[in-house]
């Protein structure tokens, strides 16, 4: 018997990429890279994906979203970031009542101009010169006050020393 031995160099037939990959995004979502497994090896093979991004912007009632979709040929993937609603920015107007008995306070956010009047609770602290009415409402869980003072004429007449009154 006579043995003979051949080598011969076989041609690579590359990767077998019939499946639809996953993603994997970077860090910071400005990146990705679409994941393929050879269907013959097994192997990894992984491709740039192209990533865009398009963004709504928070209000103050509403959560902000960055939609970022990475492409690569036919295959798409999508990841949605929020970030929270801002929440109204207020101004507040008092409008008091002439006797002090009451206030309502107007509410009007500085960005949505959004308004709101709520009904304040007041306190009354009395002393002999002045009285001190203290108005307080909440809103979005804030306490808001308002102070409105009356000061009373000094009713003391200036008298000459050494001189007594009685009532």
């Amino acid at each position: 018997t006579y043995t003979d031995t051949k080598e011969e160099v076989l041609k690579a037939t590359g990767h077998s990429l019939t499946k639809a990959p996953t993603f994997e995004w970077a860090a910071n979502n400005n990146t990705a890279k679409a994941v393929f497994v050879c269907d013959t090896c097994k192997e990894e093979v992984a491709k740039d994906a192209t990533v865009t991004k398009t963004s709504a912007d928070a209000t103050c009632t509403t959560v902000g979203t960055v939609t970022y979709t990475a492409v690569y040929e036919t295959y798409t993937d999508k990841k949605v970031v929020e970030s929270v609603a801002l929440g109204h920015d207020y101004d507040v107007e008092y409008d008091w009542a002439a006797d002090y008995t009451e206030c309502e306070a107007t509410f009007t956010c500085e960005r949505c101009d959004h308004e709101e009047v709520v009904e304040c609770e007041i306190t009354v602290e009395d002393t002999i010169t002045k009285v001190v009415y203290t108005a307080t409402c909440e809103i979005d869980g804030v306490t808001y006050t308002d102070v409105q003072t009356e000061i009373f004429e000094n009713p003391f007449k200036d008298v000459e020393e050494d001189t007594w009154y009685t009532d």
